[in-house]
């Protein structure tokens, strides 16, 4: 038997058929004292469905400016209407797992003396701790060279 051409149930070139997306969205938040906490960008689109006001909130705990780094989970259990941008058949699709990272940059020029910004990262996979040091990386980063290509390099 040719194992090249075998159709044994294990063969697993059939199988990867789907190209799975290891992260959905990337989220920017950050505080602006006259507005509050706020989603500046998001990325590839918006998460649909979800208020952009609450998700900022979660993002940007209150005290965060109290800090220079912090990082929290956020779990999205999304329903059936917003499934539409899932790439993928699983009931799985609807709960998306989120790593955040807040960071503080103190600025006495600025009200408040601090700069508070958060990113977060959103997968239908349950490991995103993993992706804490990219998270962090591109987030100083955008304290830097603040633009949405800093998101798009994430995803």
């Amino acid at each position: 038997m040719d194992i090249a051409t075998s159709k044994l149930p294990w063969d697993v070139r059939k199988k990867r058929t789907k190209r799975v997306e290891m992260c959905f969205y990337i989220v920017l938040a950050e505080f602006d004292i006259a507005t509050g906490s706020t989603v500046r960008h998001q990325f590839p689109s918006k998460i649909p469905g979800l208020n952009e006001d609450n998700l900022a909130e979660l993002m940007l705990p209150e005290g965060a400016h109290n800090r220079d780094l912090d990082y929290t989970n956020i779990f999205l259990n999304r329903k059936g209407s917003m499934v539409d941008q899932c790439t993928s058949d699983d009931d799985n699709d609807l709960f998306l797992y989120g790593i955040n990272v807040c960071k503080t940059k103190h600025d006495e020029s600025v009200r408040r003396g601090a700069i508070v910004k958060a990113m977060a990262l959103f997968s239908p996979f349950s490991f995103v701790e993993s992706f804490k040091i990219p998270l962090e990386q591109a987030l100083t980063s955008y304290f830097d060279f603040p633009s949405i290509q800093i998101l798009q390099v994430l995803l």
